[in-house]
């Protein structure tokens, strides 16, 4: 009888853990165009199924940076492996929920693009989602192009790696490996 009641506990705990796999999110590569009014995001994310499973998971992308409540639009969300869009299960001011499905052993990027509006004084880009992936980024590259010369940066939240002009325009890099972020990348500015 206790042989048969083990039993049927490690059954219950492989359909536990089986039910319990995720993808891992594995590389980010995000492009962020600071305008006068708004801030335009095109990111795009690596997640790997480390499983022998297809595995589906619903996410949350987050928009807005330290609690700021700036409207959002033109949201595209590209499966980039199937060539397909991704409907947003749902979405708000503070981001858009979807789903993801990864094939066993197989990786799948995702681009997503929007544009936010921004007070003249801030704007930013979420990286502290990458807790809620359990571990850390492998790889991570951050760019910010100031789209004109009448903005000017007062400070970022991470010291850039590199900042260089290409055509009239300010851009800052970040390269980031095994990635654990506790901030976001805000970026304060002010309008001439």
């Amino acid at each position: 009888m206790i042989r048969f009641s083990i039993f049927l506990l490690l059954i219950g705990f492989n359909a536990f853990q089986a039910t319990a796999q995720q993808l891992d999110f594995v590389r980010e590569k995000a492009e962020c165009k600071l305008g006068t009014t708004h801030l335009e995001v095109t990111a795009e994310l690596w997640f790997k199924n480390p499983t022998n499973k297809t595995i589906s998971q619903t996410m949350h992308i987050p928009f807005a940076c330290d609690g700021a409540d700036y409207a959002n639009d033109s949201l595209t969300i590209l499966d980039c492996t199937t060539n397909t869009c991704i409907k947003p299960i749902r979405k708000n001011i503070a981001g858009a929920l979807i789903q993801v499905t990864v094939n066993a052993q197989e990786q799948k990027k995702v681009r997503i693009y929007y544009i936010q509006n921004h007070d003249g004084k801030r704007a930013g880009y979420i990286l502290t989602k990458i807790k809620y992936w359990k571990k850390p980024l492998a790889e991570g590259y951050y760019t910010l192009i100031v789209e004109s010369p009448s903005i000017r940066i007062d400070s970022t939240s991470y010291k850039p790696d590199n900042i260089s002009t290409e055509d009239g325009k300010m851009k800052q890099t970040w390269r980031k490996y095994n990635f654990s972020p506790t901030k976001e990348l805000c970026i304060h500015f002010h309008v001439e």
